[in-house]
């Protein structure tokens, strides 16, 4: 299917591009305009929602804090009038108990939010307003409220959410008020019903946290939405968030009670803020759809003027890929276009001038090649080991003279036969050995010689015939005048990081005068002698560019190292 779109939009015409392109181009700032405004809509909802919400936590928090307060109001109450009862010591202990209890129940009466109230003496007498409530001495001693009620000095305070005596529970220790002897603990249960009652409110949901963030009046299972907000013990809303939850934005935000550090966290639907934009839309599109009709008309009426010289250039080009290298384009105009058509000019100019210099290298390579093929066939040298052929044959040694014609007989097959020109290294390696056995048999008492090819490189292209030329320069420049035996080493390497092959042939003969080497290492213009290193350079400078070729060292009466780079074809 994806194929199929862009062969289609590949084919089409340029006039239908330019004018989808720019419908597109019209869609893209009506598009941006459009997030813009909705950007700044939303933004305006959200701060507009935020206010909202602050406001509401504000009133919220004062509405819990009155709960509070009046809880502790309830404690000192409670406290003066059990000092009250505790200062007639001539009552009996039964009469005591009664009044505590009954001031217990009275304080219920008056403070109505106040759900229970229980109170257990220094000595370990329990009093409960709350006959539904389980308690017994030992799970009030083994109370972390109490542990914690212990530490203060009968300031009234409010305890972190835990199981224990209520669903709210303040605690405050009971002095005797002159002496300060500890006379009890008295412990203010709240219900949270108390709590959710100032929380009721049609738009926004709100929620109470103690001081270890631990929701107050969320019992049993949580809700879904409570689950996303909630999700993590360490949760922050100080500063107010939004988020999407099913198909709908969510403010979230918080205030924490100065006076008692619990949290009142407040959710609001942000959705129930939102207005119609209806005609909002209605209007960007209408606006949009007039744009995009006046672009496309626009788009119609200049596609002409602009197209009109592309195609001249077309069909101009398709001339020139044809053959018809005689086209030129004479715009009037100087701009892109007419700038277009001048580099055409130019560029078909260059063609030219280079298929031009393409036949003139070739002809030069062919030159080179014939040449290179004709210095191989050096009559002497078919006439020298006819000669040995013949003397072996005369010596009635036989079998020598069939091992020399058969040498001279592979030698030429190999380099002479089939039209390959370039040939693998290894190949090119066994027309060198074959060509070194039959020198050997002429200059036995001269040289040896090694052939080493390195790992990696026996499959390297070479062009046929290149170290022919380089190994007889050897022999008859360098061994020949050297009176006692000599050597020749023929080997290849691969540098893997350059990507080319260096083959080295090197021979301990008299070497070079430095006068005869900087001649030849120039390799500039065609030499009196060492043509087969001048022309097996050229030739592979046209086969593989300047950067490679032929590099020679040489020492007098030291000997010559003549190395070939070519690339590794990896």
């Amino acid at each position: 299917m994806n194929r199929n779109i862009k062969s289609r939009v590949y084919s089409m015409s340029l006039k239908y591009k330019i004018a989808w392109i720019t419908f597109i181009m019209a869609l893209v700032p009506l598009f941006i305009f459009g997030l813009v405004i909705t950007h700044m809509y939303n933004k305006a909802m959200v701060t507009r929602s935020k206010n909202h919400i602050e406001e509401n936590l504000s009133v919220m928090t004062d509405r819990i804090d009155n709960v509070f307060s009046n809880a502790e109001i309830c404690s000192n109450y409670i406290t003066l009038n059990i000092n009250r009862i505790l200062e007639k010591n001539e009552r009996n202990e039964v009469t005591v108990d009664g009044m505590i209890l009954g001031e217990l129940n009275s304080a219920l009466v008056v403070f109505g939010d106040i759900e229970s109230i229980v109170y257990m003496t220094e000595s370990g007498r329990l009093y409960n307003t709350d006959s539904q409530m389980d308690l017994s001495i030992e799970d009030m001693n083994d109370s972390s409220y109490m542990d914690q009620l212990k530490e203060t000095t009968g300031k009234t305070i409010l305890f972190d959410s835990e199981d224990g005596f209520g669903d709210i529970t303040l605690g405050k220790k009971v002095l005797q008020k002159e002496s300060g002897k500890l006379l009890g603990y008295l412990f203010i249960n709240l219900s949270t019903a108390v709590v959710e009652k100032n929380f009721d409110n049609k738009i926004s949901q709100y929620y109470l946290f103690d001081t270890k963030q631990t929701c107050v009046t969320i019992k049993g299972k949580t809700s879904q939405i409570e689950n996303t907000v909630f999700q993590g013990p360490k949760w922050n809303y100080e500063v107010s968030q939004t988020f999407p939850y099913q198909g709908n934005s969510y403010l979230v935000a918080s205030k924490v009670s100065d006076e008692y550090g619990w949290t009142v966290v407040g959710i609001t639907n942000l959705d129930e803020f939102n207005v119609e934009i209806k005609d909002i839309i209605y209007t960007m599109l209408g606006i949009g759809i007039v744009m995009m009709l006046l672009l496309i008309l626009m788009v119609y009426l200049i596609t002409g003027f602009i197209t009109k010289p592309l195609i001249i250039l077309k069909e101009g080009a398709e001339e020139i890929a044809n053959g018809n290298m005689q086209v030129r384009f004479h715009f009037k105009t100087e701009d892109e276009i007419g700038k277009l058509g001048q580099i055409f000019n130019y560029m078909t100019n260059q063609i030219v001038e280079l298929l031009k210099r393409v036949d003139e290298e070739a002809r030069k390579k062919r030159e080179y090649e014939l040449s290179l093929i004709g210095e191989q066939v050096k009559p002497h040298f078919l006439y020298n080991t006819l000669d040995i052929i013949i003397m072996l044959s005369q010596m009635n040694k036989n079998k020598e003279a069939q091992r020399v014609t058969k040498k001279l007989a592979d030698y030429y097959k190999n380099s002479l036969s089939n039209s390959e020109e370039i040939i693998t290294l290894e190949k090119e390696m066994r027309i060198i050995e074959d060509y070194l056995e039959l020198q050997l048999m002429r200059y036995e008492d001269k040289f040896t010689y090694d052939i080493s090819i390195g790992k990696g490189t026996k499959d390297v292209m070479i062009p046929k015939m290149t170290l022919q030329p380089i190994v007889e320069n050897a022999i008859y420049h360098g061994l020949k005048y050297k009176e006692d035996w000599g050597t020749i080493l023929i080997s290849s390497r691969l540098d893997e990081q350059e990507h080319k092959v260096e083959i080295i042939v090197s021979d301990n003969g008299i070497g070079m005068q430095q006068e005869k080497l900087d001649e030849m290492i120039r390799l500039k213009e065609k030499p009196e002698d060492h043509f087969g290193v001048y022309s097996v350079n050229h030739r592979l400078k046209l086969f593989y560019g300047d950067e490679h070729g032929i590099k020679v060292t040489s020492q007098y009466q030291v000997g010559t190292e003549i190395r070939i780079t070519i690339p590794s074809g990896k």
